[in-house]
């Protein structure tokens, strides 16, 4: 409600930058309508992957987690729970479902966003469905302790608050006053300042994110989770709400961090559903490649063909059958049970590599699952050198899934200390094995023939600098990435274990 009291306050300071991003939003809104016309297919598989995503990453963001397999069949539709994790999952699943599910969408109300809530918690209380009738708090335990980090109107007030949000919002909405996303933005800094509900504040914020980014049009809700975006950048996703808020009592608070943060997740999500499209679109072969390298380097320990399936739309089932008896036949997977419900394993069995996919025939034309997989087969003879650097495998665990990842990374030794950079070619993100070390700092390293446990540190101020110059000396085009980005390129410090 406070960001809507002086409009012209709120939305006159708008940081520089924000228009561009927005612009490349709208041109992906733009795209996103001609991929809707031309490879329907493509998006429906899109459409469902994103969406057990969606469900799997706003629990998680709350703490709410469920193992992968059950979250396919709860996701599905399975009416049987085991714990209450599962029925907090079947809830988001309906709530969802809902939104997705409209053909029109109306002007936000008290009673909707109750209605969503009662479906956030139909399987688990019956209590969803109210505003709070006690005071709640937003504390944070980030220090080992808790520690009140805002105190959001009482429960007395909260009727008021609310209704007013909504209808300030949807006049400022329909008179147009600024861009969609950046109004948004403003309605979620202030629903969760007011903190309308006893628990699931941050599950209805996002579901009604998701309702009026449909309602105005922003499609790439259904085909990309906007949800596993935040989940991955969970720290930042705080550290904004926390920032916009603020001040916001007094009227003192400004909603650029969030809706800044708000706007860069959207701008990657179109980005990313660009990449996926195109992706799809290549040749059967190229889809076969895209299918076995999954299989090798990126799927878990045991999996089912659906479960690949989801992870490659635009694949068919048949290129996947076909590429799974390739691999079985060349003994680097086997499988147990028929059809559609055989479970598939790594076989700890060694495969002939050229049997699968070819080798590159310089190894400075390595590059990522390939490398990886050369520089394994060979112990480093093949790999460790490359375009006149030394190359080193990092694995990280997955800050998600929980999976080994893999990453070849260019390194030096400083003394007993092995240095790489997290540079991502400059992307206004950080590399997403940097993210997993920012999870757990503890990680395995590669060198050559020798494995290495280690942990990760970040290097700051003056051995920062000395670190850069020794990394640039090898790898000079790290100071155009740096020219290119607003953040600083962070220098990673590998100390063994």
């Amino acid at each position: 409600m406070r960001s809507f009291v002086d409009l012209d306050r709120t939305f006159g300071s708008q940081p520089r930058g924000l228009g561009a991003e927005l612009a490349r939003i709208d041109i992906g809104k733009g795209q996103e309508r001609l991929f809707a016309d031309q490879m329907p297919q493509l998006l429906r598989a899109l459409s469902e992957s994103a969406r057990i995503a969606s469900i799997t990453a706003s629990n998680a963001i709350e703490n709410v987690t469920v193992a992968k397999d059950r979250a396919a069949r709860i996701a599905e539709g399975s009416p049987r729970f085991r714990n209450r994790n599962e029925k907090e999952f079947a809830g988001y699943r309906d709530a969802i479902d809902s939104i997705i599910r409209l053909e029109q969408y109306e002007p936000l109300t008290v009673p909707f966003l109750l209605h969503l809530h009662r479906l956030l918690f139909k399987h688990v209380d019956g209590r969803g469905g109210h505003l709070k009738s006690d005071q709640n708090l937003i504390v944070s335990y980030e220090t080992g302790r808790r520690e009140i980090v805002f105190t959001p109107p009482d429960e007395h007030d909260t009727p008021m608050l609310l209704a007013e949000l909504l209808d300030r919002y949807n006049e400022a909405k329909r008179e147009g006053r600024t861009h969609p996303i950046v109004l948004i933005g403003a309605l979620i800094v202030d629903l969760l300042a007011i903190h309308p509900v006893a628990d699931g504040n941050g599950r209805l914020a996002r579901l009604l994110t998701t309702y009026e980014l449909l309602a105005a049009g922003y499609g790439v809700v259904r085909y990309v989770s906007v949800e596993q975006r935040i989940f991955e950048a969970k720290n930042a996703y705080y550290q904004s709400l926390y920032e916009s808020q603020r001040g916001w009592h007094t009227g003192e608070h400004t909603i650029w961090p969030w809706t800044t943060f708000l706007i860069q997740i959207l701008d990657g999500a179109y980005e990313d559903f660009e990449q996926r499209v195109v992706a799809a679109g290549t040749d059967t072969g190229s889809k076969q490649d895209r299918v076995r390298e999954h299989i090798l380097n990126r799927a878990p320990a045991e999996f089912r063909t659906r479960d690949i399936q989801r992870a490659l739309p635009g694949v068919s089932p048949a290129t996947v059958r076909l590429v799974l008896n390739e691999l079985r036949d060349a003994g680097a997977i086997t499988s147990t049970g028929k059809g559609s419900g055989a479970r598939w394993h790594h076989s700890t069995l060694h495969h002939q590599p050229d049997t699968l996919a070819p080798m590159a025939e310089s190894d400075d034309e390595l590059f990522g699952a390939e490398h990886v997989r050369v520089y394994r087969e060979t112990d480093g003879e093949r790999g460790y050198h490359w375009r006149g650097t030394t190359i080193l495998l990092l694995t990280t665990q997955g800050r998600t899934s929980g999976e080994p990842r893999t990453t070849p990374l260019i390194h030096r030794i400083d003394g007993d200390r092995w240095i790489v950079v997290a540079s991502k070619g400059g992307a206004p993100e950080h590399p997403s094995w940097f993210e997993n070390l920012q999870a757990n700092p503890e990680a395995t390293i590669q060198v050559q023939a020798e494995e290495v446990p280690v942990r990760a540190t970040t290097a700051t101020g003056e051995e920062r600098s000395r670190l850069w110059s020794l990394m640039t000396e090898v790898w000079p085009a790290y100071d155009d990435y740096q020219a290119k980005t607003d953040r600083e390129i962070p220098v990673v410090v590998f100390t063994r274990r």
